[in-house]
C-alpha cells in the first residue's frame, strides 16, 4: 500500500514569489542619482601698506637714569622719570592701506630700535588708532596713526638717532 502525503506547496510558492518580486522591486528602485553640487571663492586684493608719516619721539633732554617716553596718539609725550621734552617735533607715525573694500583686518607691530651715536634704544609697545577691529572703508582704505615706547638707556648719550619698526596688517 501507499501513502502519499499531501504536502501543501501553496505557502512556499507564495514566500518565493513574494521573495522574487520585493528583490526585483527593490533592485529597481535602487538607481543612483546625481547632484549638482556648489561651490563658493571669494578673492581679496593684495593688500598695499606705506607709510605715510615717520614716528619722532621730538627732541628729548635726558638725565642719567634710564627712562621711557611715550608717544601717545595725539602727538603727546609722556615721561616716566625725570628726562623732559626740548620743544613740540613730536609726531605720531601713520599709515595707509589698500585693500578689498569692507574687510576686516588686524593690525600687529614687532619691536624696532633706534641707532646713532650712542647705544640702541628699544621700541614696544605700539598702539594704534584703528580700533579693536579694524576695516577698510567701502573703498578699500585704511589709515591710522600709531604711537609706541622709546626706551631710552642710563646716560644714554646725545645725538640724532634714527631706526625701522614693522607693521604688519593681515586679512581676518
Amino acid at each position: 500500500m501507499c501513502y502519499y502525503k499531501y504536502v501543501d506547496v501553496r505557502g512556499t510558492i507564495y514566500f518565493l514569489a513574494s521573495f522574487f518580486a520585493c528583490f526585483f522591486c527593490y533592485h529597481n528602485i535602487a538607481k543612483a542619482e546625481t547632484a549638482i553640487g556648489t561651490a563658493l571663492v571669494e578673492i581679496k586684493t593684495q593688500l598695499v601698506i606705506s607709510e605715510v608719516t615717520p614716528m619722532n619721539f621730538g627732541t628729548i633732554l635726558v638725565d642719567e637714569n634710564a627712562d621711557t617716553i611715550t608717544l601717545g596718539l595725539s602727538n603727546d609725550i609722556t615721561i616716566s622719570g625725570t628726562s623732559s621734552t626740548v620743544g613740540s617735533t613730536a609726531q605720531t607715525g601713520s599709515f595707509s592701506v589698500t585693500g578689498t573694500a569692507d574687510s576686516s583686518v588686524s593690525i600687529s607691530f614687532a619691536n624696532g630700535n633706534l641707532t646713532g651715536t650712542g647705544n640702541a634704544m628699544n621700541i614696544t609697545n605700539f598702539i594704534h588708532d584703528a580700533g579693536s577691529s579694524p576695516q577698510f572703508d567701502n573703498s578699500g582704505n585704511l589709515t591710522f596713526a600709531i604711537g609706541a615706547d622709546l626706551q631710552i638707556n642710563n646716560n644714554q648719550q646725545g645725538g640724532s638717532y634714527t631706526g625701522t619698526y614693522q607693521v604688519t596688517v593681515n586679512y581676518q
